[in-house]
């Protein structure tokens, strides 16, 4: 009964410690020798403080919890929150939060951005992705969207995305807004591509939207241009009286005949692509991160 007891309590403990791929806060040494970085990305001088400022994370795990925000129970809906997600997108997702952000001391960017941006491109993460940050140490809270997320978010959905979270986390309920995060940007990937981004694209990973010119009503306004014209020309003509002798068309002393010669040499036309990386207009407002890739997004404070 003894042996029983003690072989019991051994396998109790051995399921206690089963690491859950779901969730964890497991980091892979980055070195100057091996920054363990996706093989698309160019490792330059200037970029290699951020890739090694940036943890190496399991990718299949979802949810980094580095400031033990979620409880066990929240970290499971989350993550399985976010498999859904995956599944009806085939796009990718992770959950970060950091009570430290050590991109604070890069100046000249927002250090927020920074950190999630480089998190998605330095892991093994899909091009596609949606990576939300919570950075207890700038009292921040910022979606980042990479790849075609670009294009599905633009800057509409984003805020109104934000404004869904901004209560809760406001409140310390972190794990809620969290899934609010997912769900809102789920629902909005049902609707498909916003029309603000319907005449946009990702050429080598660069988000660039083209202006489309509206052939249908220029042709109506033109043909209804030219019928005016036409009926104007026609009835002035009407007002006309016939002469029955050619001297009658001649004005004395003021007709001067010149020879004059009109050459027609060439025509040049000219198609102009506009391009664009901001919302003035709509759309999404992108910007490239250290790696050179481009990502759109946002953020608030709480």
């Amino acid at each position: 009964m003894k042996n029983k007891l003690i072989i019991f309590s051994l396998l109790f403990l051995f399921t206690l410690n089963i690491t859950n791929v779901s969730a964890s806060t497991n980091t892979f040494p980055r070195t100057e020798s091996d920054l363990q970085v996706p093989s698309n990305i160019l490792i330059t001088e200037e970029n290699k403080p951020f890739i090694l400022n940036t943890p190496k994370v399991d990718a299949r795990e979802k949810v980094y919890d580095f400031a033990d925000l979620f409880t066990d129970v929240e970290e499971e809906e989350l993550y399985n929150e976010i498999l859904s997600y995956i599944k009806e997108t085939s796009m990718d997702f992770a959950v970060v939060t950091i009570s430290e952000n050590p991109k604070s001391y890069f100046n000249g960017s927002d250090s927020t951005t920074v950190y999630a941006d480089d998190f998605h491109d330095y892991n093994d993460f899909k091009p596609d992705a949606v990576v939300f940050l919570i950075d207890m140490e700038n009292r921040k809270f910022y979606i980042s969207t990479s790849g075609k997320a670009i294009i599905m978010y633009d800057d509409s959905r984003i805020d109104s995305t934000l404004d869904i979270a901004e209560f809760d986390m406001k409140n310390n309920a972190y794990a809620k807004a969290s899934k609010k995060i997912v769900k809102s940007l789920k629902n909005y990937y049902k609707e498909g591509i916003p029309r603000s981004n319907r005449n946009c694209e990702l050429e080598d990973g660069k988000y660039k939207c083209y202006k489309k010119v509206p052939i249908v009503p220029i042709a109506l306004v033109s043909l209804i241009l030219v019928i005016t014209i036409w009926l104007c020309i026609a009835s002035s003509y009407k007002k006309i009286k016939a002469k029955t002798n050619a001297a009658d068309y001649v004005i004395k002393k003021k007709t001067n005949i010149n020879r004059r010669i009109d050459l027609f040499l060439t025509s040049n036309t000219s198609r102009i692509r506009i391009e664009t990386t901001t919302s003035s207009s709509g759309g999404s407002s992108t910007h490239s991160s250290s790696s050179g890739s481009s990502h759109g997004g946002g953020g608030r404070s709480f």
